[in-house]
């Protein structure tokens, strides 16, 4: 039974950001998350922001001076539907089509992917490989702060109490990024990812960013340079350097051992993609 003290229908950004004064309050998009929690009456103390009012004014995509702005209440769908998001940013569409079903795409949100802070959220590795920030409002303004800062450890965030996170920013180098995202889980659909990788290429500047690897999905600058100086068509040498580089922790669902054996294949897949290297 789902149990709440109270749910709040701001009428405007200015309004939700006044009741998020409030005590014990919490955001609610599409609820893909808090709902399952709730089921079994731990969140009954708490009372629900719902943000749907404000649907229209948050779902934008648009892209501006060199960067694809999404808005945190453009859902999973939207994003990898946009004709914006395929021409600037593909991998991120097809790293939101990865995510849950087709009813959990039609209704959880980007900003709701980011803030659950998930080290095996499908969205993350592509905006912290491209170098997103996260833009937060408060009732003393708004500012932005980078995505690799606003993530700090399985569901913990810089988001400052009061504060409602209404878009991400993406910086879009000029010829864009070629690209892959691939992930590994324990089924063939509807899963959740073991080891997850984003792989961005433009000329000489590659970005890695790893899923399920770790207490937050991070870059990784010596796999970077690694990928930059042409040895990843080796597939040994791409074991070798995972293995001295990354520390994969070991859970209910994979060691730590199959994590960097799939982190290496993915890294060597992803690199042959991108350089067309066959051999």
């Amino acid at each position: 039974m789902l149990s709440f003290k109270q749910v709040y229908s701001p009428g405007s950004i200015t309004e939700a950001l006044e009741i998020l004064q409030k005590p014990d309050i919490k955001p609610i998009a599409a609820g893909t998350d808090i709902i399952p929690a709730a089921r079994d009456g731990a969140l009954s103390e708490l009372s629900l922001l719902d943000l749907t009012p404000l649907q229209d004014e948050l779902s934008s995509i648009r892209f501006d001076n060199g960067c694809l702005k999404i808005g945190a209440m453009a859902t999973h769908a939207a994003i990898a539907e946009s004709p914006l998001v395929q021409e600037n940013a593909p991998v991120l569409a097809a790293a939101c089509s990865q995510i849950g079903s087709v009813q959990i795409r039609n209704r959880a949100t980007l900003g709701g992917n980011v803030v659950h802070a998930s080290p095996a959220a499908d969205s993350v590795p592509f905006l912290t490989a491209a170098g997103a920030s996260v833009v937060i409002k408060t009732t003393d303004g708004t500012f932005e702060i980078p995505i690799a800062d606003f993530l700090i450890g399985p569901r913990q965030t810089a988001l400052p109490a009061g504060g409602l996170v209404t878009e991400i920013r993406i910086p879009i180098p000029e010829g864009g990024w070629q690209g892959i995202y691939h992930k590994v889980g324990g089924r063939t659909s509807l899963t959740i990812a073991i080891v997850s990788v984003a792989m961005l290429k433009n000329g000489s500047d590659w970005r890695v960013a790893y899923g399920s690897m770790s207490a937050k999905i991070a870059r990784s600058g010596p796999i970077e340079a690694f990928l930059a100086s042409g040895a990843a068509g080796d597939q040994c040498a791409v074991a070798d350097v995972i293995k001295k580089t990354l520390r994969p922790i070991s859970d209910v669902r994979a060691g730590s051992e199959y994590r960097l054996t799939v982190a290496a294949n993915l890294t060597w897949l992803g690199y042959r993609e991108l350089t067309g290297d066959s051999q």
